[in-house]
C-alpha cells in the first residue's frame, strides 16, 4: 500500500471512531422519536452520516489499494523498466501549497471563535459573521454575494431550527 493510501485509510477509521464516539455520547443525551427529538437526535444523525460516509470512503480506499496491487504485479512483469516504476512511490503533500494549509487552520479558528462567541452575539449574528467570513476566505466573492448569501444562509437556519424544528437558540446581546 502507498504511503497515500495509508495516510487517507488511517484517517478514514480516525473518521470512524469519532463518528461512533458522536453517536455514543448522543444517544446519552436520548434521540427521543421523529415526533419529538430529543437533544441527542441531530448530533447522532451527524455522527451516523459522517460514520457512513468514512466507511464508504475507507472502503473505496481499500479497493484502490487492490486495484494498485494488481497493477503493480502486471507492471513487475514487464520487466526492469516497469520495475523501476512501481517501485517509485508518488506520495503526495496534505495540501497543494502553503495558502491552502493557512487556509484550513483560518477556518479552524473561526470555527473556534464561532462557538466562543454564539452565546453573546447570538446565533443570527454569529452566524451571518462566520459564513460570511468563510465566503471571503475559502472562495473570493464579491461583497455582495458574501452579504446576500451569508444573511439567506444564516436566517434560513434560523427559521428551520427555531421557528421549524423549535429549537433554543442564543439569543445574545441585541435581542436576536
Amino acid at each position: 500500500m502507498s504511503q497515500a493510501l495509508k495516510k487517507d485509510s488511517w484517517l478514514s477509521v480516525f473518521w470512524i471512531v469519532c463518528a461512533l464516539l458522536i453517536c455514543v455520547g448522543s444517544y446519552r443525551l436520548s434521540l427521543g422519536s421523529l415526533s419529538d427529538p430529543g437533544p441527542g437526535m441531530f448530533p447522532f444523525l451527524a455522527g451516523a452520516a459522517l460514520c457512513t460516509l468514512s466507511m464508504i470512503e475507507w472502503w473505496n480506499i481499500s479497493r484502490a489499494d487492490r486495484q494498485d496491487t494488481r497493477t503493480l504485479a502486471q507492471t513487475v512483469g514487464d520487466g526492469a523498466t516497469g520495475a523501476r516504476a512501481a517501485s517509485a512511490e508518488k506520495i503526495e503533500p496534505l495540501f497543494a501549497n502553503r495558502l491552502g494549509a493557512l487556509k484550513a487552520a483560518a477556518v479552524i479558528v473561526a470555527l473556534l471563535i464561532y462557538a466562543l462567541t454564539m452565546e453573546h452575539l447570538g446565533f443570527i449574528l454569529s452566524t451571518t459573521l462566520f459564513i460570511g467570513f468563510l465566503l471571503w476566505l475559502v472562495e473570493r466573492q464579491r461583497w455582495y454575494v458574501i452579504v446576500f448569501g451569508a444573511a439567506v444562509s444564516s436566517l434560513t437556519t434560523y427559521l428551520v431550527f427555531k421557528v421549524w424544528l423549535d429549537t433554543a437558540l442564543p439569543v445574545g446581546l441585541f435581542g436576536f
